[in-house]
């Protein structure tokens, strides 16, 4: 079993080593197409398709699909979902009882839970893994563990337009504002807000709104009493995937 040997970190992708030298035409090319210089181009391309490691001290892979579709059509596109649908994981995630905020956030993990088969998984983390969901980000050398976390911007969006239309109505989406946020608009309030309140605060606690969300969400929260039912929402959700840390200390505000 390679998967985990450093010298084979780089097999599955295209590091940006191979990217700045066998690729540096197609940088230029594609800066040349979209009047950009050749350094925000690569800026542009690691934000989209760079991200991956798949060991401990790994170097930055890209994701070649992507990346090549990308030299082809000239478009910082989301090329990865294209390739396929994730209705596999959805039916996984329902399975397990996951939701799209347990996938789009950081998790912690044990070297042994990497390559534990589909069938007899405590949890869905090595499928999420094994299909390129997520990625390791950080190992802690003092406890011995990974920080795994969604690789890049291209797999961030497609798992948020992928996911949320199977866990959130339109109507939902309508009145609390999750889907201007999430999509790169303004985040609106909404009277509706409060009753939403448990899901939109997870949604901002894990890094899926933008930080001017919360500022607008907490007075309804407030109101409605809902604040403190996402607050224990988020920190039964914080436990389950930070199991190797102590949970941090609630401020005068929470």
């Amino acid at each position: 079993n390679i998967s985990m040997n450093d010298d084979f970190a780089g097999i599955c992708g295209i590091t940006k080593e191979e990217l700045l030298t066998q690729m540096s035409e197609d940088i230029e090319q594609l800066a040349q197409r979209k009047d950009m210089t050749k350094e925000q181009v690569i800026d542009k391309l690691k934000e989209n398709y760079d991200g991956y490691h798949f060991t401990r001290f790994s170097p930055d892979i890209f994701n070649p699909y992507s990346l090549l579709n990308c030299f082809a059509e000239n478009v910082f596109g989301s090329y990865w979902f294209t390739s396929g649908t994730p209705t596999y994981l959805i039916n996984m995630m329902r399975r397990y009882g996951v939701v799209p905020t347990d996938v789009i956030t950081r998790v912690e993990a044990d070297a042994s839970e990497f390559d534990a088969p589909t069938e007899n998984m405590p949890t869905i983390m090595p499928l999420l893994y094994q299909s390129g969901y997520i990625t390791i980000k950080e190992y802690n050398e003092d406890y011995k563990y990974y920080i795994l976390d969604v690789p890049n911007k291209e797999v961030k969006m497609g798992l948020t337009k992928a996911l949320i239309p199977s866990y959130v109505t339109q109507n939902t989406l309508a009145t609390t504002g999750i889907g201007q946020a999430e999509f790169g608009g303004s985040f609106s309030y909404a009277t509706d807000i409060p009753g939403n309140c448990a899901l939109l605060q997870q949604y901002q606690l894990r890094g899926a709104l933008p930080a001017d969300a919360l500022h607008h969400l907490l007075p309804a929260c407030r109101l409605s009493g809902g604040r403190r039912s996402a607050y224990a929402q988020w920190q039964s959700g914080y436990r389950t995937a930070h199991p190797y840390r102590p949970f941090p200390a609630r401020n005068q505000d929470g």
